[in-house]
């Protein structure tokens, strides 16, 4: 082989194993890249439970985690100084995961809230790669009360209301731990239906209001429902409307007048045609 043949060669064999030297690291730098992930997830705390909620017999805390890729574990621990140890943890079980956001929710066991005694509640967070992030607040159960109005007239729980209109209209005082109050809402549904209408209502300066026109007359089971800023539903008010409108009546008569003024007509023609007959 000629020095020249054996010299092109070598530079040859030196370029590609230069090609495969750089496309092995650039591979490597690659793969390492993508397998760090040191960014920690984000805790929503406008949407995590935190300070102030409706009282209820059990606590129920949710919290909220932004995370690009797969989750650990999300636990509460919450602070009763009445209770020896003073300290209760929870893990969180995971309820939804849509895109980045996962939702997680759990109950705490064995445990009995008192009303305006602050807990002191941490919720701590670990994705999959064991980044970690934590969020420190207080929840405390408030009392939430108030009282609904229909057309004007004040109701009290699981009363039967009668009405002699389809038009609603309906308001909601809350007199106490009114902060607390994220949004309020009815449904309704025909007694003996298993499908119920949303109505929802809007905020004034001192209560919130809904409209709702009933479909037909009958009797309609209605449930006023008050959400707090943590998600908690609470049931303010159920009761029973009896619907019995005129427009069953307006019907009858409108039938009534018909049928008349046909006999009538039918008289007067009638009564015509024997005088025709007669001369």
């Amino acid at each position: 082989m000629k020095p020249q043949t054996r010299t092109a060669l070598a530079v040859v064999a030196g370029v590609f194993i230069a090609l495969f030297t750089i496309i092995g690291y650039w591979q490597y730098w690659q793969t390492t890249v993508l397998d760090i992930d040191i960014t920690a997830p984000v805790i929503d705390q406008e949407q995590t439970t935190h300070e102030f909620l409706a009282y209820s017999a059990i606590l129920t805390v949710r919290c909220v985690v932004t995370e690009a890729n797969e989750m650990g574990q999300v636990t509460a621990r919450l602070i009763d100084n009445s209770a020896v140890p003073p300290v209760r943890e929870l893990q969180l079980t995971l309820q939804t995961h849509t895109g980045s956001q996962y939702i997680y929710q759990g109950t705490f066991p064995n445990f009995t809230p008192q009303m305006n005694v602050a807990y002191s509640t941490i919720y701590t967070v670990v994705d999959g790669r064991g980044n970690s992030a934590a969020f420190a607040t207080t929840i405390t159960m408030v009392d939430l009360d108030g009282y609904v109005t229909l057309n004007g007239q004040q109701i009290d729980p699981n009363d039967i209301v009668k009405l002699k209109t389809l038009n609603l209209d309906i308001k909601v005082y809350v007199t106490s731990s009114h902060s607390i109050v994220d949004s309020v809402y009815a449904t309704i549904k025909q007694s003996g239906s298993t499908t119920s209408q949303t109505i929802s209502f809007d905020y004034k300066t001192q209560y919130w209001q809904g409209n709702y026109t009933v479909p037909s007359d009958g009797t309609w089971i209605l449930e006023v429902i008050v959400k707090d800023k943590a998600g908690t539903k609470n049931r303010l008010a159920s009761f029973t409307i009896a619907l019995s409108s005129n427009q069953q009546n307006m019907m009858l008569l409108v039938v009534a007048f018909v049928l008349i003024l046909a006999l009538v007509i039918g008289y007067a023609v009638k009564a015509k045609k024997t005088e025709k007959t007669k001369k």
